[in-house]
């Protein structure tokens, strides 16, 4: 073996490690999102929707829309947008996960983030935010699942990203 061909032998296998390593990094994954009612809510019956969006267009429309709206009965945003939702009442599970196999995420389409939104009585935005966005971004959190919280200030997402994120 020459030189040459050692050293293009080395670039190569440093080029593919390099490849492996970055692998993570750019184009959008699917994660377990695991939302938990809080006990300051736990008597109240209390609706979270996850929607992906895939596009800047309709994350603007459900990050911009009137969240009362899109919850009234006739809300055509909520009815036009395929979403997941999650019931949760008194005496039922505080704890409930959509899996990153659910067949939701066909019908999203490889969304660059979950908007998550909820209904909770007696909770405006002035009292804490009903609507948070997830990115779908590989690399952008530190561990899966992603962990959010819904209680009576609102939505949280307690799951860290990673800095620059």
């Amino acid at each position: 073996m020459t030189v040459r061909t050692a050293m293009a032998l080395m670039a190569m296998v440093v080029a593919a490690l390099v490849s492996l390593g970055l692998g993570g990094c750019g184009g959008m994954v699917r994660n377990d999102i695991t939302v938990t009612r809080d006990e300051s809510i736990k008597d109240m019956s209390v609706q979270v929707d996850l929607i992906g969006v895939n596009n800047p267009a309709a994350k603007d429309a459900v990050m911009t829309c009137d969240i009362n709206k899109y919850w009234a009965a006739d809300g055509a945003l909520r009815n036009s947008n395929p979403h997941y939702s999650m019931q949760f009442v008194t005496g039922g599970p505080s704890v409930q996960t959509l899996l990153k196999t659910n067949e939701i995420w066909e019908k999203w389409n490889t969304p660059s983030s979950i908007i998550v939104i909820a209904l909770i009585p007696g909770v405006g935005d002035d009292k804490g935010p009903r609507r948070i966005e997830l990115s779908m971004e590989s690399g952008h959190w530190k561990e899966t699942p992603l962990n959010v919280r819904v209680g009576s200030n609102g939505l949280r997402v307690l799951t860290p990203s990673k800095p620059g994120s």
